[in-house]
């Protein structure tokens, strides 16, 4: 008795080719698509992380100061403008006293992008030490 043994399948027929070749290229246009998005966002981004770079300095100057001369230091050094590059942020400031204890402060920087004015802020409270 002669047995036939089936030989498997050797190779890739030109289906399974073709949809990897799709799958391939729909995940290069996926990545395409981020990496050219990402291009248009950096200069946003960029005058975003700026921004932030700026209240957390102006943040720590307020910081530094004692409880009592705040207002004196706010109001002596705000608003103010600070140019970077062709840049130009605004820097402005409120102050709330909702207790005789303690002091909340709102920094706000803004700058204009594009047609778009932007701003970020920061809230720093403090208290009587």
């Amino acid at each position: 008795m002669i047995l036939h043994q089936k030989v498997g399948n050797e190779g890739f027929n030109l289906i399974e080719v073709l949809i990897v070749g799709l799958i391939i290229s729909i995940a290069m246009f996926a990545v395409f698509q981020m990496y050219s998005y990402g291009l248009f966002q950096y200069p946003k981004i960029s005058n975003l992380v700026q921004a932030n770079h700026l209240l957390v300095r102006e943040a720590e100057n307020i910081n530094s100061q004692k409880f009592n001369q705040l207002e004196n230091f706010l109001s002596n050094n705000y608003p103010k403008v600070i140019n970077i590059g062709d840049l130009s942020f605004s820097l402005s400031y409120t102050l709330n006293t909702p207790y005789s204890w303690c002091k909340v402060i709102t920094l706000i920087v803004s700058w204009k992008d594009g047609t778009y004015t932007r701003s970020l802020s920061l809230e720093i409270l403090r208290s009587i030490p």
